[in-house]
């Protein structure tokens, strides 16, 4: 009867508190999607930082906007890189838009704020732009493909003739798209490619060969304490590639419940997948789609799993490898992984570490 009494008390706190709450953050939402939409008479913000554009912005209109550090990293000049916001009949939406657009940007509201996030093309250079490049991008927002003089020149990695450039080249001629940089978007879609800005060019690509230049761009890496599958998967994350795990590839190589404490400045991902398959039985491979991680053929014994009930697997130490330019890899020893007599002989030395931490002095 108690534990019925509680269950409805905690229904009538979500339905009296919470669902209100999400209900109000819906209608916040809704009323600066409408606050976007409406016409501004005059508004004109010339060569300001993109920061200081957007506080001044928000002073005139009410409105709220971010743009994470990492974002403003990736500008030309970091946040030091200028725009200019003018608005003379028309909405907010419309004239941000083609401020994001020239800059790789798009914007989402979330509540009471309006987040400018990196847009796709943005996501996939994975660097900051260049001046020629955000140049480009404003200019391929600005009207259609064949709107466009003199034409973007575009830089084919891809062999001529081939039936992906040819699709590519099709798609892009028959347009349609509501800009230039819509139209390449949509036709690399369906061609299977992918494009991106390279100096004030065009570079066209296959998507096995884009995901195989993304490995190699360079990042700096801190974890701490982290479980393998998470640190493989927040990699592809930071360079927009998906990664896809194999069914059982973690517990083939007894990896599945495997920490990694790893920090590396000026790396790649690349380098750094190499580092931790090579020290953990994995395997990865570039695909079309992202990155696969399998076990490799030669490969510890599998760990058995624990059935419902059986006491937890405990750690009785852990090994550090050490990786080239200060990278560590620590991995979990579990005592059912050990033999009884090496068993005892680490429980033997951490009683003795022990004792003498303490000062007993007594075997």
């Amino acid at each position: 009867m108690r534990r019925h009494t509680i269950q409805t008390a905690i229904a009538m706190l979500i339905l009296t508190v919470f669902l209100p709450l999400l209900a109000a953050a819906q209608d916040i939402s809704a009323v600066v999607e409408q606050a976007l939409d409406q016409q501004v008479a005059n508004i004109e913000i010339a060569d300001t930082p993109l920061p200081e554009a957007l506080a001044a912005l928000e002073t005139k209109t009410g409105l709220r906007f971010v743009i994470a550090p990492d974002v403003l990293a990736r500008m030309p000049y970091g946040e030091k890189t200028e725009v200019s916001i003018t608005l003379r009949n028309i909405s907010v939406r419309r004239a941000m838009s083609q401020v994001c657009a020239g800059l790789g940007l798009t914007m989402r509201v979330a509540g009471d704020r309006i987040h400018l996030d990196p847009s796709p093309v943005l996501r996939r250079l994975g660097r900051r732009l260049t001046a020629d490049e955000a140049n480009l991008l404003g200019r391929l927002a600005g009207g259609s493909w064949k709107s466009l003089s003199p034409l973007p020149a575009i830089r084919y990695e891809i062999e001529s003739g081939s039936p992906i450039r040819e699709a590519f080249e099709k798609a892009l001629a028959t347009g349609g798209g509501e800009s230039a940089a819509a139209e390449l978007e949509s036709a690399a879609r369906a061609a299977g490619v992918v494009w991106l800005p390279a100096g004030g060019a065009i570079a066209v690509s296959s998507l096995r060969s884009a995901v195989a230049a993304r490995l190699d761009q360079p990042i700096d890496l801190t974890y701490e304490r982290v479980a393998l599958d998470e640190l493989l998967i927040d990699l592809g994350e930071r360079i927009g590639v998906s990664v896809r795990i194999d069914p059982g590839a973690f517990q083939a190589v007894g990896a599945r419940e495997r920490a990694v404490d790893l920090t590396r400045r000026g790396t790649t991902v690349r380098q750094t997948l190499e580092r931790v398959c090579g020290n953990s039985g994995l395997r990865y491979e570039v695909t079309e789609d992202g990155i696969r991680i399998s076990a490799t053929g030669a490969v510890a014994p599998a760990v058995t799993a624990l059935g419902p009930g059986s006491a937890p697997r405990r750690i009785v130490a852990h090994i550090s490898v050490p990786l080239k330019d200060g990278a560590l890899l620590n991995v979990p020893v579990y005592e059912d992984e050990l033999p009884n007599a090496e068993l005892q002989r680490i429980r033997a030395d951490a009683l003795k570490a022990m004792r003498e931490a303490l000062g007993a002095g007594r075997p």
